[in-house]
């Protein structure tokens, strides 16, 4: 199978006349085989994996709301894990590390989460017989729409979040319509009618009652009560109609389950389900397929058009241009303000005991929506904010009874239902306890990106209490976290493995993280609860051990307080602190430098084997600048690391129960934004790791620390021009490869400005006062005079009518 984008583009750019839309576009000549070369459509509720079928179409159902078991079901039993917590301490501080393993292993209890639930496979045959002659499909990322075409013939696929139904519209010869045929994991009834000229199918039914993983699937018997709920085992319904159109026959679908909250019962009503997802349809049929599909269009282009990335002119970036596009198309179409949050499949999954089946907080569901923020789209991510603040109210009970820690925990698994549990004895898994900071960080990035500060002091607050107590003073009278883990690693000490130790480096990084960010939160004169908080969440961030830097490298554990650690991880987990943390900056070198080595060394080692592998080394080289190593990292992800239908997904064949894995994908966007609109320390770094490959091009609506948009556009691999929109009044501070420069606002005045050239190496620094309401435009005059120029001695050029010293510019 071959993909390639809708203009063949080669080196010169499309030829003139030719489609600017088709840049949107993934082409591929063949159906797809299996899940990962299929086109993924949603509106945030409802999901589909279309295959693209010739004659028949294969339709993978899923919704975010369905799954297994209810809120309190299958709770852990009581593990009396605080009364085991100071043994677990007192064998770590010994470095008697297999007796800390085994104590820890007592520690874990029975998973308790339950499982993400599919709805069934739906086949049409929409045109029995069709032959392969003149087959193509392409999915429109833009407009989320799969087309596929058959000898000349078009069926039209999408999901459309305004009507809540997926559309199926055929335009091509047609035998005697067809009903199409539903099946499902879950046990349920399937009934089939004619109305008229419409074909109907229902099947309602019940997901399992308990489908933890590792413990027998059991289905609720209770009948639901009065009211219709039930303690678990929700249930859902699927209503599909075919109606014969004057364009041809289509297929309306419609699915409902009976979430209801995350804290309440769900319903167990099958008939009040199927009710919804009947009149549903029955809506979308009264209206006609060209009015569902503009009202679709409009919905899903007012969101993906917030950013836009346009490589057309640049030689072989077609790829890189639609892999930016794809990573936005997933986050549109599996997140929704209103929607449940996306797990490592996004809103996808086929199988009843998934492999990845919940939500994953060791870094995973974090990276997921890492991107949404700088493409303008915060809305979308919504739902894990709204998680964060549950899970800091739900994890209260747990922190207290398995550590006897005030705050708030939040271990490795989360469900629908808000339930965390971890298996401290799994083979690479240690008892991780940072994913509570690690969820508050996506408060504080929305802060940055928003100011919007809603909940989250609440949710910081949490984690600082819990992490204020999961410190202890170590060998050096400085504070480590005990016991401590690192997602994804282990220990190697006299040929054994060991997961619990103390004072991982990530531990570390997260809690000054989550530290820093409270601090900042609680404001300078906090008051009410945060009055006697914060003075000791400032004393403990003073006493924190230092990141441990072992022969220039970040180390994943203090050097003696542990063995050897595990090699080549994906995880990279010693660099949080420069991915996904901002703590490792350009403000310091040192560590900057450190971190640049370390990757490297990682990277030899054999670090990248993964498509999430290499997408973090993508986003760390972009932010250490290093473009070469950016655009090897991006080529491994568009390349051999992807799939036909540019999901990347890695190289793992798929096995029978197998899942998409889509962090990779969807971290993509912000990836290819920092590499052109970077940031740190108030700084905005444009072009800081531009690819070669990427000569000329454009991006606009990327956002910037502050919510400031950033458009630019570069040739011959300098920058051109840039324009920003400021989010609001303040000073504006702009790196850029060295150069002459104007400034300008919206009006043409000119801006008065300070430029500080070599401000690092090659790269010059602008500073100059926005309003909020206008935008300002930097544009480049002619070539930087390099040879005039010096990393050593920096000088500052004075824009218009402006007097400025360095030590005047503004202050991080």
């Amino acid at each position: 199978m071959t993909s390639r984008s809708g203009s063949e583009r080669r080196g010169a750019g499309a030829p003139p006349g030719a489609d600017p839309h088709a840049r949107y576009r993934i082409v591929l000549d063949e159906p797809a085989a299996n899940p990962r070369d299929a086109f993924l459509l949603g509106n945030g509720h409802l999901g589909a994996v279309a295959h693209g079928g010739i004659g028949a179409e294969v339709l993978e159902l899923s919704l975010d709301t369905l799954w297994s078991g209810g809120p309190g079901a299958g709770d852990d039993a009581d593990a009396d894990g605080a009364a085991l917590l100071p043994a677990l301490r007192a064998a770590i501080a010994a470095g008697n590390l297999e007796q800390a393993d085994g104590i820890a292993a007592r520690m874990a209890v029975a998973p308790a989460v339950q499982t993400s639930q599919p709805v069934g496979v739906l086949r049409w045959d929409y045109a029995p017989g069709l032959r392969t002659r003149g087959y193509g499909r392409e999915l429109d990322l833009r407009d989320a729409t799969m087309t596929t075409t058959v000898r000349g013939n078009e069926l039209r696929t999408f999901i459309s979040a305004p009507a809540e139904v997926l559309v199926v519209q055929w335009g091509g010869p047609s035998a005697p319509l067809r009903a199409p045929h539903l099946s499902s994991p879950h046990r349920g009834a399937v009934r089939t009618w004619r109305e008229g000229r419409v074909l109907w199918l229902t099947l309602s039914s019940r997901v399992p009652a308990d489908a933890r993983a590792g413990e027998p699937v059991r289905y609720g018997v209770e009948p639901p009560a009065d009211d219709g709920s039930v303690p678990a085992g929700m249930a859902f319904a699927v209503a599909a109609a075919v109606q014969p159109t004057d364009e041809g026959p289509r297929l309306v679908v419609a699915a409902e389950s009976g979430f209801t909250a995350w804290n309440r019962r769900p319903s167990g009503d099958t008939s009040a389900v199927e009710h919804v997802a009947r009149y549903r349809v029955r809506r979308a049929l009264g209206r006609s397929t060209a009015e569902l599909h503009a009202e679709h269009v409009a919905d899903r282009r007012a969101l993906f058009d917030r950013s836009d990335l346009d490589l057309s002119d640049s030689w072989r970036a077609d790829v890189d241009e639609l892999a930016f596009h794809l990573g936005k198309y997933l986050l549109v179409s599996s997140s929704r303000a209103d929607s449940q949050p996306m797990h490592a499949q996004g809103l996808w999954n086929a199988h009843a005991r998934p492999a990845g089946e919940a939500y994953r907080t060791d870094m995973g569901l974090q990276l997921s929506y890492w991107s949404a923020e700088r493409v303008g789209l915060s809305e979308c991510a919504a739902p894990v904010r709204r998680l964060a603040d549950e899970l800091s109210r739900t994890g209260r009970d747990r922190a207290w009874r398995d550590f006897g820690f005030s705050g708030a925990v939040v271990l490795e698994r989360v469900d629908l239902w808000r339930a965390t549990s971890a298996r401290i004895a799994r083979a690479r898994r240690g008892h991780w306890l940072g994913a509570l900071p690690a969820l508050a960080s996506c408060l504080y990035e929305h802060a940055l990106f928003t100011g919007d500060t809603a909940h989250a002091l609440q949710v910081h607050r949490m984690a600082v209490r819990f992490a204020l107590d999961l410190l202890v003073t170590g060998p050096d009278d400085e504070l480590i976290a005990s016991p401590s883990a690192a997602p994804g690693q282990t220990l190697r000490s006299a040929a054994r493995e060991f997961r619990v130790a103390a004072g991982s480096t990530i531990d570390r990084e997260v809690i000054a993280e989550v530290f820093e960010h409270y601090l900042s939160l609680a404001g300078e004169q906090p008051c009410g609860l945060d009055a006697a908080l914060a003075p000791r969440v400032r004393d403990a961030l003073g006493r924190l051990a230092p990141v441990p830097v072992v022969d220039g490298l970040i180390a994943q554990w203090p050097e003696r307080r542990a063995g050897a650690p595990s090699a080549g991880s994906d995880s990279l987990t010693q660099l949080y602190g420069l991915f996904p943390g901002r703590r490792i900056n350009h403000t310091d070198p040192t560590m900057l430098d450190a971190a640049r080595r370390t990757l490297n060394a990682e990277i030899s080692r054999g670090a990248g084997r993964t498509a999430a592998g290499q997408a973090r080394i993508l986003v760390m080289a972009a932010r250490l600048g290093d473009e070469v190593l950016a655009t090897r990292a991006l080529t491994r992800l568009t390349g051999p690391l992807s799939s036909a239908s540019l999901l990347a997904l890695g190289r793992e064949p798929q096995m029978p129960g197998a899942v998409l894995q889509l962090p990779a994908s969807l971290v993509l966007p912000g990836a290819l934004a920092e590499m052109l609109v970077g940031g740190d320390s108030g700084v905005i770094r444009l072009l800081a790791a531009l690819p070669a490959r990427w000569p000329k091009g454009s991006a606009r609506g990327l956002r910037a620390v502050g919510g400031h948009r950033v458009d630019v556009a570069w040739e011959e691999t300098q920058l051109t021009v840039a324009r920003i929109t400021p989010n609001f009044d303040c000073t504006i501070r702009v790196e850029a490869e060295n150069g002459r420069f104007t400034v300008t606002d919206d009006t043409g005045a000119p801006v008065r400005f300070a430029q500080v050239a070599a401000w690092r190496r090659n790269r010059d620094l602008l500073s100059f006062g926005v309003v909020d309401g206008r935008s300002y435009v930097i544009t480049r005059e002619g070539r930087a005079r390099r040879a005039e120029q010096t990393a050593t001695g920096s000088a500052i050029s004075i824009g218009t009518g402006l007097s400025m010293t360095l030590s005047g510019l503004p202050a991080d």
